[in-house]
């Protein structure tokens, strides 16, 4: 799920009423930048049209600026999926760099210890 489907899905969780020019100044992204992501996630069965009727079982996919989303239940379980998996990286990135800074500063004792043992010597 790309940064941006995530944002839309998070904002179309809130306030499921949007329409594409609504969720283009909610989200400070060009109108016309939000048609890809919002039918990869029609296409994925995260979001779907809100009703009228006319929409439901027409092969009609065009959206069109007055057309609203809401989130399914696939596009809420993908979101807290990928909600976790973030949580998951960031965690163990910051057990990297945990790890990382404490061989710096044992790698930089050792050589201060060598040093001085040289030095006083």
């Amino acid at each position: 799920m790309t940064v941006l489907e995530r944002k839309i899905l998070i904002t179309l969780m809130e306030h499921e009423n949007y329409t594409v020019p609504q969720l283009s100044v909610k989200l400070n992204i060009d109108a016309d930048d939000l048609y890809a992501p919002i039918q990869c996630l029609i296409k994925n069965n995260h979001l779907r049209f809100n009703l009228p009727e006319f929409r439901d079982g027409k092969e009609d996919k065009l959206i069109y600026n007055d057309d609203t989303f809401r989130v399914t239940y696939d596009g809420k379980r993908a979101l807290e999926f990928d909600t976790n998996e973030r949580k998951e990286k960031r965690r163990l990135s910051v057990r990297y760099w945990i790890t990382t800074g404490i061989s710096i500063i044992a790698l930089i004792l050792a050589i201060i210890a060598n040093i001085r043992q040289g030095l006083l010597l």
